[in-house]
């Protein structure tokens, strides 16, 4: 995540910059090639913890 701002100020003109902007760019094009991606299977959520909304959190 780019920092744009540290406690409510911005840093430099309070916008992310063309470099950040291109490596972002690059991350999800290549994080949406199936060759670079690798599908997480998640456990089914018991009665509980669909509930709570705690996926898969058991304590």
């Amino acid at each position: 995540m780019p920092v744009t701002s540290i406690d409510g100020a911005p840093v430099a003109d309070g916008r992310i910059g063309p470099v950040t902007q291109r490596l972002s760019d690059l991350y999800w094009e290549m994080h949406s090639a199936e060759e670079w991606s690798t599908p997480v299977q998640y456990p089914e959520l018991n009665e509980d913890e669909k509930r709570a909304g705690t996926r898969g959190l058991r304590q």
